[in-house]
């Protein structure tokens, strides 16, 4: 609650690569307006303070809602050389009749510095 997270908020996962925990919330069609927007939170675990937050709002960039779901789901953070990553994951629902109603997408997101 120090950081502004409510409990209306729907938490789905988080990773640690210290100092920074790494958390993502937000339900099924989760908005600004039922106050459980789809974001991610960086919190310093050394401080309890967030440095950083990111609502997917879906309005630009690469992620883009294919639905009305978009549920986040796991959140990870993995390096590549010299790189640093964050994968995060997303449960979409399917308007094809002949595959499952609810499938994942994997996007990740480059990390330079927080």
């Amino acid at each position: 609650s120090s950081i502004g997270i409510s409990e209306g908020q729907t938490y789905q996962s988080s990773c640690i690569d210290y100092p920074y925990v790494y958390t993502v919330f937000g339900g099924a069609k989760g908005t600004v307006v039922n106050n459980d927007m789809p974001q991610l939170r960086v919190i310093d675990a050394r401080t309890g303070e967030q440095v950083h937050q990111l609502n997917f709002n879906f309005t630009a960039g690469d992620i883009q809602a294919d639905d009305e779901f978009h549920e986040p789901e796991t959140t990870s953070i993995y390096y590549e050389g010299d790189s640093k990553y964050l994968l995060q994951g997303f449960a979409f629902t399917s308007e094809v009749s002949d595959t499952e109603p609810v499938y994942n997408k994997l996007y990740r997101l480059k990390i330079d510095n927080f």
